[in-house]
């Protein structure tokens, strides 16, 4: 095994989940400083500059990340050409956003909002760019620095702002904002210098026949983040656009439910990061990918079946102890949204695979349909039912776009699905609930039963071989041999 990845996963994962949810504490707090309507006003404009975002990509960055992993000599072909490509991209995000913004009736104060989000949108991108091609050069342990450094940086200036006193007054939204893009931007300068130094002497000259044969490759990885794009951000904005009433505290209230099913989400991303190189090249080469789309599967869906079992019967201590103004209402939400967490983790793992052997047709067509049903059934649902409808499309669309992949990326592989991780996670999840039910009459505190719960149940996935860790460190040496 490659020692040298090892720690480098190692300070990868370390370093997630050490800044990250310490990230996610102080944004809780910026929600908590300025009300759920004033962060769901907040939230409608952020989700909406994520509705256009993939046109400063357009699939660039996950065409980079296969193709770097299938042939380093990419990085010095095509580098100066996608860098020159992103900047025109760029400014055409930014006026579609800007003007969709106007037409949909954001009020002024959100418009303001929405044109700083912009840039950060653009900073972000630019940032996974960089990011893209550090991995690829196997600088790892860079890339592990560079991908926390933003939110260790965002962390210190909220921290500061929230806590320091040194300006006066109440917090204010858009000095959240503000802090985003001087953290982002400061990133983005030291992925571009990690990315110059590495990569030696690049001379950014490129022609427009090299540009639009680089949208035509990618324009395929375009349509997938659009759809992508529209199913995951649309519910926060139709929620606050379509309640005139209680659109801005509906919509505080789903963003406050939804932050906690983005930090679970952190280990599936870590993990479809891992596995794109790992599935490229072992498809590449015609290995069976099986084994290594088993382990996953049982540990991702696996993992988030607990996690939504045991917030079922602790999503209201959780919720309450975190936001100074939730109500039963709100835990409601966060117990039901929470159920949408296998779907998301069954697509991170099948999307991966498929994205890796090039399906992007089936993988269009599945997000496509998956975007038209999420926006159906918040029509439907949003008016009647509020935060809660959305939660509801939102496990709807996720389960059946799982569904859907799961079915392709077997068809794709020739290989049927195991009918035993279907059963382990089953047993699993019938554990976890048993103990769970015991647990409430267990005369203790709820964060000691919420951590004894976590803890065995965490024992019981290894009982029932749903982790293993003797398969995690053979993707571990998966990963450093790709």
């Amino acid at each position: 095994m490659n020692r040298s990845f090892v720690v480098n996963l190692a300070i990868l994962l370390f370093l997630n989940i050490l800044i990250k949810p310490l990230y996610i504490l102080l944004d809780i707090q910026v929600q908590n400083a300025v009300g759920p309507e004033e962060y769901g006003m907040f939230f409608a404009a952020f989700n909406f500059s994520y509705l256009f975002q993939v046109f400063l990509d357009l699939g660039i960055n996950n065409f980079n990340n296969r193709s770097v992993a299938q042939d380093e000599g990419h990085l010095y072909k095509y580098l100066p050409a996608l860098f020159i490509l992103k900047l025109l991209l760029a400014i055409g995000y930014g006026i579609l956003s800007y003007v969709g913004g106007d037409m949909v009736g954001f009020s002024p104060f959100q418009m303001q909002m929405l044109g700083w989000l912009i840039v950060n949108q653009f900073l972000l991108s630019m940032l996974l760019f960089l990011r893209s091609n550090l991995s690829g050069m196997h600088h790892f342990r860079v890339d592990s620095l560079v991908s926390v450094a933003d939110k260790l940086l965002l962390s210190v200036f909220l921290a500061v702002l929230l806590f320091g006193g040194i300006i006066p007054g109440s917090f204010q939204i858009m000095w959240f904002i503000y802090a985003q893009t001087t953290s982002l931007a400061l990133t983005v300068l030291l992925a571009g210098g990690a990315v110059l130094f590495y990569s030696g002497k690049i001379h950014f000259k490129s022609d427009w026949a090299t540009i639009w044969q680089m949208l035509k490759e990618t324009f395929p990885y375009a349509l997938f983040g659009i759809f992508m794009s529209i199913y995951y951000r649309i519910d926060g904005v139709m929620i606050e656009r379509m309640l005139p009433e209680t659109g801005a505290y509906q919509a505080g209230v789903y963003a406050a439910c939804y932050r906690l099913l983005d930090a679970a989400n952190i280990i599936g991303l870590l993990f479809a990061g891992l596995l794109l190189p790992i599935f490229s090249r072992m498809l590449k080469k015609e290995e069976s990918t099986i084994e290594l789309l088993s382990f996953s599967f049982r540990v991702l869906v696996g993992g988030a079946v607990m996690v939504a079992i045991i917030l079922m019967f602790y999503a209201e201590p959780l919720i309450s102890s975190l936001y100074t103004e939730s109500t039963p209402y709100w835990s409601d939400v966060l117990r039901i949204l929470f159920w949408a967490f296998p779907g998301v983790s069954a697509v991170y793992i099948y999307g991966t695979l498929l994205l890796a052997g090039g399906q992007l047709r089936i993988i269009n067509i599945i997000t496509f349909i998956t975007m038209l049903l999420n926006i159906g059934l918040n029509l439907l649902l949003i008016p009647e039912y509020e935060a809660l409808g959305a939660t509801w499309a939102s496990i709807v669309t996720q389960f059946l776009s799982s569904v859907g992949l799961i079915y392709y990326g077997h068809r794709y592989l020739k290989e049927p699905f195991s009918v035993g991780d279907f059963t382990r996670i089953a047993l699993l999840a019938a554990g976890v609930f048993a103990m769970c039910q015991a647990s409430v009459y267990l005369p203790i505190d709820w964060k000691i039963k919420l951590a004894l719960v976590s803890i065995i149940g965490i024992a019981i996935a290894f009982m029932l071989r749903v982790f293993e860790w003797k398969a995690l460190m053979e993707l571990v040496k998966q990963r450093g041999n790709s």
